[in-house]
């Protein structure tokens, strides 16, 4: 593990632990506009980070591997997700369905596990 696999992992990490609280006031607040808002930039913020570390993990590897064709295989996945979260950030102001229905989309996505990397690391 090389010092920029720690932190971003790190830095998912500090991203990830806003998530409840960011749900809870989109909860609270009974989906208004300024709280999704809130919880979609947060999201993309995850995602980036999320970019981050398997981009950091990759580049520690000096020959390629099973693992590392599994992330870049998990690449598109990543990019989908990031690229819908910051689409969900405005729609939240156009209207808050869209940005939610995104959510669970990309939720929906990520629900079925990547077996490649199970695989890799075997």
């Amino acid at each position: 593990v090389t010092p920029a696999i720690m932190w971003g992992n790190l830095n998912l990490l500090f991203w990830l632990s806003l998530i409840p609280f960011a749900t809870a006031w989109m909860s609270k607040s009974n989906y208004q506009t300024f709280p999704v808002f809130i919880y979609a930039l947060l999201l993309v913020f995850c995602g980036v980070a999320y970019d981050i570390l398997r981009r950091s993990i990759v580049k520690s590897y000096s020959e390629k591997n099973e693992l590392i064709h599994a992330l870049h295989k998990q690449k598109t996945k990543a990019l989908i997700s990031t690229v819908g979260y910051i689409a969900a950030v405005p729609l939240a102001f156009v209207y808050v369905g869209i940005s939610l229905t995104l959510f669970v989309i990309i939720a929906v996505l990520w629900i079925i596990p990547d077996k490649n990397i199970e695989k890799a690391l075997r």
